[in-house]
């Protein structure tokens, strides 16, 4: 009943965006586009979910209907969660141009173990040796981790309430302190790397650091 429920929900979220023009003016149209586009590309929810939080933060802007952005913003964050357990669907998917989009579902898996998908980010990771590949594994996974901790604390802001800004604080403060051990090896690490791997893990890394801006701005307001 609850997948059912979700299922028609989105489905209605995808009717109410076709109405909404494509640059929407309100927190309410922005978050009916984005659910609208998890709806029908659950590959693209590593780019679109993120991006929905970023902007949130970065472009303040008329909420909309209250009741009406407190349901979108449940619903999308409920079919995140589903769209990143549903295996059936990633498979299907191919892979898009963005190089931190996994191809399918073991892709979505090793994400997070720092494991490049090879379809998509073959330009640099086949430039590597496998001795740098070595190092360069469980860096690039502590990186994956730090920015999915970023976006939870964003995600936990977006929510609103003093206890999820104090779960948003604390997120942010792990995140930082975890950094600080970070840099010191991977700035040692992209030394040995030849331009083109070099320059895109500096790429991923600011992406993470965007975040982290982002973050910390939003906690100061």
């Amino acid at each position: 009943m609850r997948k059912a429920g979700l299922l028609a929900a989105a489905s209605l979220g995808w009717l109410l965006a076709a109405w909404v023009q494509a640059a929407g003016t309100t927190q309410f149209e922005r978050c009916q586009t984005t659910l609208a586009r998890v709806v029908q590309q659950p590959l693209l929810t590593f780019e679109l979910y993120p991006r929905y939080l970023l902007d949130r933060h970065q472009n303040p802007r008329p909420s909309g209907p209250a009741q009406g952005l407190a349901w979108c913003e449940s619903t999308l964050w409920a079919q995140v969660s589903q769209n990143l357990e549903q295996q059936s669907a990633l498979v299907s998917s191919e892979c898009r141009r963005s190089q931190r989009i996994p191809r399918d579902y073991r892709g979505l898996q090793s994400y997070f173990m720092g494991i490049p998908n090879l379809a998509c980010e073959t330009g640099w990771f086949t430039e590597l040796t496998p001795r740098q590949w070595e190092r360069v594994q469980p860096m690039l996974a502590d990186m994956n981790t730090l920015e999915y901790d970023c976006y939870q604390g964003l995600e936990a802001l977006a929510r609103g309430g003093e206890i999820r800004r104090s779960q948003a604080k604390s997120m942010y403060n792990a995140v930082m302190l975890s950094r600080k051990v970070f840099e010191k090896r991977w700035e040692t690490l992209l030394q040995e790397l030849s331009t083109v791997p070099r320059e895109a893990l500096q790429e991923r890394e600011a992406q993470l650091s965007q975040c982290e801006s982002i973050l910390e701005q939003a906690l100061k307001r």
